[in-house]
């Protein structure tokens, strides 16, 4: 009897709690509609993209600075460069791509 009642007192605190968090919950991405949505995406995409893109370009700079004649290092140095490159493009294409959807629309 007594364990009966400790879950059903545990069950009604815990539904008093999690109803009580659930009003207080704001949204966090502050986003009137889905464009808006897909614009922040876009942002912080980029944001990120402009952040690693030099640490990734001096990366693969070094590889090829130090390759010492070896072709693969060689090798590896160049695609660092080039996906690094082609990354940055990516996600400054694509936020130019949402802002060119969201003038048309």
């Amino acid at each position: 009897m007594k364990r009966g009642t400790a879950i059903s007192y545990l069950v009604s605190l815990g539904l008093t709690f999690s109803s009580s968090a659930l009003a207080a919950i704001k949204n966090p991405i502050n986003s009137a509609n889905f464009s808006d949505l897909l614009t922040k995406i876009a942002d912080g995409v980029l944001t990120i993209a402009i952040g690693i893109a030099p640490i990734m370009i001096v990366v693969g700079a070094f590889y090829f600075v130090t390759a010492g004649g070896n072709a693969e290092r060689v090798k590896t140095g160049k695609d660092i460069l080039l996906y690094a490159i082609i990354g940055l493009v990516i996600a400054a294409g694509a936020k130019g791509l949402i802002l060119w959807l969201k003038g048309i629309i």
